[in-house]
């Protein structure tokens, strides 16, 4: 197949065919640090997808893929564990696996893109790695640069796509999943590119999805997308390569003509990864919510109090919180995760937000009920206001507590533990692992599976990445 060089796919899949971890363009220190930052992401996707696989969204996804996928080398999360059952063809496994790693909306986050990249890349190159015979270290070169492929696409069309009402993950996902899959699977830059162009013909993806058991299928669809988009141009099928910012493209037709082309040429330069880097969460919940959840805690602690001291919590926050937190009653554990009132009233009756929470009954308990009444979420006319508001602190939120003896607390928390400014330290990330694994596989094969991981460019079988229960 023939490619316009000079077409933004074609430019990004000379980036993503070329780029190798242990290659001439990384100097020592951004080298290592972009291995850190990689394998910290697989190592936290890994870890919520294993508990993912469990949530209704996952089983039915998994039932679906059975159904309509040949079985293949390509493993499953927890699939012994969950259902008995082996591996499917790449694409099915894909699919199943992209909607557990996103089902707990535990996963990372990035802000140039306002995307999961991580949910949907590493299903996508793991299902074609496995397929294709790769080892550890093509994995992790693939889920670099399938994830540098995502954010480039993104910073490309700015936060205005988010904000016109498109789901980032799902739209950016692909293009990723397809540039991951594609490396993986060893496919050179004409063929990547096409497989990228592919993948943007199939946008899927609207914020409309936020709230519902669909949203995680549209991670896991994305996965599913890039990885077909990769063997359909590894069989000669072409696609549009100026699909972004041609006539009939992305620009044009998604983005009211926005398109900022110089995005290509700060690929690796340095790493998304690295600068600014990924947003990794605390509680099972939209990370619009994160810094509110753990300030009321924190308030609450350093006064020695419990929730039940708590008349009220009003929480003004940013743009991007107030459009993505759009359930001040939920109904479903599915809108709880993108409710202010509830992921606050976890923090005051329980004292904690886990993925155990996300259940009918515990919704439906009075205790929290009434603690969800006594939350109010506003858009803060301030940062509204601010045009550095998106840059420094997009899901920030300043917190009243107002307690029953009349004591006012407040705090403003721009920036959450496990945000780029303020990373997760390694051992939080490895305990949030756990927490998510071993009631899955148990706590052995979780401690050597974690292992594995860390060493994951130096793993010549895939298969140990995917262990059954204890």
């Amino acid at each position: 197949m023939s490619a316009t060089t000079d077409a933004l796919m074609h430019r990004l899949a000379g980036w993503v065919s070329g780029f190798r971890l242990d290659g001439p363009d990384l100097d020592g220190e951004t080298r290592e640090r972009l291995r850190t930052a990689a394998l910290r992401s697989i190592i936290d996707t890994m870890g919520v997808a294993l508990d993912g696989a469990g949530r209704p969204a996952a089983q039915t996804a998994r039932r679906l893929a059975r159904a309509q996928y040949a079985p293949g080398t390509s493993a499953l999360f927890a699939s012994v564990a969950r259902d008995g059952g082996g591996g499917l063809v790449s694409a099915g496994a894909a699919f199943a696996n992209g909607v557990a790693a996103h089902a707990d909306d535990l996963d990372d986050t990035c802000y140039v893109g306002i995307a999961h990249g991580s949910a949907v890349v590493l299903p996508a190159v793991l299902a074609a790695g496995q397929a294709a015979g790769a080892n550890g270290r093509e994995v992790l070169d693939a889920f670099i640069a399938g994830s540098e492929a995502v954010y480039a696409v993104g910073r490309a069309m700015g936060d205005s796509l988010y904000f016109k009402g498109f789901w980032n993950t799902g739209v950016l996902g692909a293009v990723g999943a397809a540039a991951g899959a594609a490396r993986v699977a060893r496919l050179g830059p004409d063929e990547t590119a096409h497989a990228m162009a592919i993948a943007a013909t199939q946008v899927t993806g609207l914020r409309a999805c936020l709230g519902r058991l669909v949203k995680p299928v549209m991670a896991g669809r994305a996965a599913e997308t890039g990885v077909t988009a990769a063997l359909l141009a590894g069989m000669g099928i072409d696609g549009p390569l100026t699909v972004l910012e041609g006539d009939n493209g992305w620009a044009k037709v998604l983005n009211d003509g926005r398109i900022d082309p110089t995005a290509m040429d700060r690929l690796g330069k340095p790493p998304v990864l690295v600068e600014p880097g990924v947003a990794f969460k605390m509680y099972p919940v939209c990370s619009a919510a994160q810094a509110a959840v753990e300030t009321v805690c924190e308030l609450l602690r350093e006064a020695g109090l419990g929730g039940e001291a708590v008349e009220r919590v009003v929480c003004d926050v940013t743009p991007l919180v107030h459009i993505s937190l759009r359930y001040p009653q939920p109904q479903t554990p599915a809108e709880a995760q993108f409710s202010m009132p509830f992921a606050v009233g976890c923090a005051l009756v329980y004292g904690v937000l886990t993925p155990d929470q996300l259940t009918p009954a515990v919704l439906a308990e009075p205790a929290l009920q009434s603690a969800m009444g006594r939350v109010e979420m506003r858009l803060d006319p301030d940062m509204a206001a601010d045009p550095k508001a998106m840059e420094l602190y997009p899901e920030g939120a300043r917190v009243t507590v107002t307690l029953r003896n009349g004591q006012v607390l407040t705090r403003f928390r721009g920036v959450c533990t496990g945000m780029p400014s303020q990373p997760m330290p390694d051992a939080m990330l490895h305990a949030k692992f756990h927490a998510c694994a071993d009631a899955v596989i148990g706590p052995a094969a979780a401690t050597r599976l974690l292992e594995t991981l860390l060493g994951l460019d130096r793993q010549e079988d895939l298969a140990a990445l995917f262990p059954s229960a204890a």
